[in-house]
């Protein structure tokens, strides 16, 4: 019972952690509530399944990676802990120290850093599930003061003017011309352009 109970309360944990991982960041960052009578207000529960259901697959495989990732850094900073303490006491054996020092140190160092990498998570969930609402926005917002053309294409861009002046259709004819004769074109272009065409 004593190694069965602590497994499973890790286990539950987990699922629940890796399935709502920004309940944290809805709590505290955007505030919403967690019950509310108004039917308009977002509470909590309405948020996190807006947050986590486009993107649920792709969460629970961030989160199995970054526990393995942070595994393996929580048992380095651990073991790099004990070989310096060792190195430089000559103890090489788990005491209390180890116990109520560096075991702790090990895991609030590892726990910041999982917090950092939340965050981030966070933030880039946020940017793909709603940034694109901001680009509909602006375009719309586009649409409706430049008119229809405006929302539906990229930046406007002049088409290019075609060559009318006489200068520009002698060039193009000087050009054509010693393609064809087999001489370079810059030169007779050049040429064309002084007004000493061949």
């Amino acid at each position: 019972f004593d190694i069965v109970a602590p497994i499973c309360l890790l286990i539950v944990c987990a699922l629940i952690r890796g399935s709502r991982p920004f309940l944290p960041e809805i709590l505290l960052l955007e505030q919403c509530p967690l019950r509310d009578s108004d039917p308009r207000v977002i509470t909590a529960k309405r948020r996190a399944k807006s947050l986590h259901s486009p993107m649920n697959s792709e969460l629970s495989g961030r989160f199995l990676s970054v526990s393995f990732i942070l595994f393996w850094m929580f048992a380095s900073t651990l073991y790099t802990m004990v070989w310096v303490r060792g190195i430089a006491t000559g103890y090489w054996d788990w005491g209390l120290v180890m116990l109520l020092g560096l075991f702790p140190a090990a895991m609030w160092v590892v726990a910041g850093i999982s917090v950092l990498i939340r965050l981030l998570n966070y933030l880039d969930t946020r940017i793909r599930l709603e940034g694109w609402e901001v680009e509909l926005s602006v375009r719309a917002e586009a649409m409706r003061q430049f008119g229809e053309e405006a929302g539906l294409s990229g930046p406007r861009r002049d088409p290019p003017k075609p060559a009318t002046t006489p200068d520009s259709q002698e060039t193009v004819a000087a050009m054509a011309a010693a393609a064809s004769v087999g001489q370079p074109a810059t030169a007779t272009a050049d040429a064309t352009a002084m007004g000493d065409a061949p």
